[in-house]
């Protein structure tokens, strides 16, 4: 996610009682595996875009097991010496 400033060993805030929308920053469960990807909605479909170049985007079928736990809001960032 270091696309969208998101960094190994960050703690992210994540919001449950949001409304998913396209284009948010989500904590999801793939196939009993949790990520951090956007969020995209469109009339074909429904895809989680990695914040790296060096991963592909994941689109999400009917035959794969899929839940957004949350929305992410925020970030608390180690300051590093």
């Amino acid at each position: 996610m270091i696309d969208y400033n998101l960094l190994e060993g960050d703690l992210l805030v994540v919001d449950r009682s949001l409304h998913v929308r396209s284009g948010d920053i989500v904590l999801a469960n793939v196939n009993s595996e949790y990520t951090v990807k956007k969020l995209e909605i469109t009339e074909t479909g429904v895809r989680l875009l990695p914040g790296n170049k060096k991963y592909n985007p994941v689109e999400i079928t009917e035959d794969l097991e899929f839940l957004v736990w949350g929305v992410v809001r925020g970030v608390a960032r180690r300051i590093r010496q």
